[in-house]
């Protein structure tokens, strides 16, 4: 569990740093499915491609699979080093967001609502945690019931 949990998304990170642009090109935004579709090009999803890359014995036994990926990786394998830059710009802006919405709020309550879905972004990407992961619906929730949380 504590590989799975600390180890293994950095291995990642560093694998993901070696095989793009070494072993696969930049995407160039075609790793992002909407503007795949806008450029008429084809769609790539590293998580699946970059797994017989990383995991080449499993692949050799046909198992197919994902690998997991920071949150920042789409942006590196698609915009390299500028789309660090940009995700960074992007998550930190997020951050900047959560705080303001929890100004108020004790750092306990801060923590437990929102260190958890943080961590996650060492696993996943920020947009994915946002809406399907359930982030900006818990920060509405928050921001909804402020009051009631103060007076605890």
């Amino acid at each position: 569990l504590c590989d799975r949990v600390f180890i293994v998304p950095g291995e990642m990170v560093s694998e993901w740093f070696r095989c793009i642009p070494e072993k696969k090109p930049f995407l160039h935004g075609n790793g992002y499915n909407v503007i795949s579709k806008i450029k008429k090009e084809e769609f790539h999803d590293y998580a699946l491609e970059l797994y017989p890359i990383i995991k080449p014995k499993m692949a050799k036994k046909g198992l197919k699979g994902s690998v997991n990926v920071a949150s920042f990786m789409r942006e590196y394998s698609n915009f390299g080093i500028v789309g660090l830059v940009l995700s960074g710009f992007i998550t930190a802006l997020f951050f900047l967001f959560i705080e303001f919405v929890y100004k108020d709020a004790d750092i306990k309550i801060k923590l437990a609502l929102n260190l958890f879905l943080i961590f996650l972004l060492s696993s996943g990407a920020l947009s994915t945690l946002i809406f399907s992961g359930g982030w900006l619906f818990l920060i509405g929730l928050f921001f909804i019931f402020k009051k009631e949380f103060n007076e605890c």
